[in-house]
């Protein structure tokens, strides 16, 4: 193993262990008690629903809002088209007649911020969410998250699970989201939330008005609008039991648009806010979520160098050998070994490695305990290529994203 490959393990291992082993303690300490609770009384909510091109998935969102265990007069449901050329507008005008809580705004296509801030400007309810028109909020998801603010609190975010896992693709993305509502409820606690799910946020209108709306020129205004609260000391709180089901990208090639947005949006919203980072007048999320929010990236790319140098390096050494010798493999084959460099890992590297390997078989464990769903409900073969292959392939959307951004690419919803 060569010096530059070990000095990116060593930074990749003490890294990831610190992180690992602070959130472990979050963890421990910030133990989940489900208490069922419920909003007292039932102010005024604007649902916002912006749509493009949401024919297939529009309705049964429509319908999940219409079927919310709250009072009707009490919701102001609008749907918002962003210019769709697809049957969208023709079914939400089916749907919404004669229902008086509901409306429908009809706009050119500017983005899915811009079709929010269509909404904010007709908003009338104290609480404002956005319900993305791919996604079914529970009944009873608006009583809980409302029951989740307090005078400190600006944004509730809600429990995103994946709905219906079909694919191989999208039962990958269900551990994962499932525990992604695990972190999001311990970086809550310290209050480190930065991104707020298009999935039925829920927002004070008056601060989202003062603040000025959601950013029509960001590509991924859910996480720039947890940012710029926490620029200004808003605090965002998670509500485990607020679920809402979202359709998760059925193939490879969808997630990698969609994960390719986020990556590339993320990294442009942690720039635009990189006078947060180890700032400590923000507390914990300048000095320990911002941080990690810029390492991810570097990490991701250590673990592609470093994969690359251990698992295809020896294979592109033997084809280099197959050819010397034109590629006559039956005298070869005799001596045909792979020489991977994995056994030169030291002691001590496998003891970090087994800690965070233990920390996080535990961390998804406990996600799944909290949803109270088995590890292998979606099959055993799902929980291996998760921990093996599934960052690897997030890790390769990162660098193609930092290449995008190298030659300017960009895209919008």
């Amino acid at each position: 193993m060569n010096a530059i490959i070990s000095v990116l393990l060593w930074i990749s291992y003490f890294v990831s262990l610190y992180f690992a082993v602070f959130i472990f303690i979050q963890l421990l300490k910030n133990s989940y008690v489900f208490k069922k609770k419920r909003a007292h009384d039932f102010p005024l909510v604007t649902i916002v629903v912006p749509a493009f091109n949401e024919e297939r998935t529009v309705i049964p969102t429509l319908e999940s809002a219409d079927k919310l265990d709250y009072p009707k007069e009490k919701l102001q449901v609008i749907a918002v088209d962003d210019g769709s050329t697809d049957n969208t507008v023709k079914l939400v005008q089916s749907f919404i007649r004669n229902k008086t809580h509901f409306s429908l705004i009809l706009k050119a296509n500017g983005g899915k911020a811009s079709a929010l801030n269509a909404g904010l400007r007709v908003a009338e309810g104290e609480f404002f969410a956005c319900l993305d028109a791919d996604s079914e909020v529970a009944p009873d998801a608006l009583g809980n998250m409302l029951a989740e603010f307090s005078d400190n609190v600006a944004i509730v975010t809600p429990s995103m699970r994946v709905k219906k896992p079909r694919t191989f693709i999208q039962r990958i993305q269900r551990a994962e989201y499932l525990v992604q509502v695990l972190l999001a409820r311990i970086i809550s606690s310290i209050d480190c939330q930065y991104v707020a799910p298009g999935p039925f946020s829920i927002y004070r209108t008056s601060i989202l008005h003062k603040l000025g709306g959601f950013d029509e020129k960001n590509m991924v205004e859910d996480q720039e609008i947890g940012y710029r609260h926490q620029l200004n000391h808003l605090r965002i709180k998670h509500c485990n039991d607020g679920y809402v089901f979202t359709n998760a990208p059925s193939s490879f090639g969808g997630f990698y648009q969609q994960r390719n947005r986020w990556y590339k949006g993320g990294l442009l919203c942690l720039w635009q806010y990189k006078q947060l980072l180890l700032n400590k007048k923000y507390g914990d999320f300048g000095v320990f979520q911002m941080l990690q929010n810029f390492v991810t990236y570097g990490l991701c790319i250590i673990a592609l160098v470093v994969s690359f140098d251990i698992l295809f390096l020896p294979w592109v050494d033997k084809l280099r050998n197959l050819f010397l010798v034109g590629f006559d493999v039956l005298p070869y084959l005799n001596t045909f070994t792979l020489n991977y460099d994995i056994i030169s890992i030291g002691a001590s590297q496998v003891i970090i490695l087994a800690a965070m390997m233990a920390i996080s078989l535990f961390i998804f464990w406990r996600a799944h305990e909290e949803m109270k769903e088995s590890v292998f409900s979606h099959g055993f073969f799902v929980f291996i290529p998760y921990f093996f292959l599934y960052y690897l392939d997030k890790s390769a959307i990162v660098l193609i994203v930092l290449a995008q951004l190298a030659i300017g690419k960009r895209q919008k919803w």
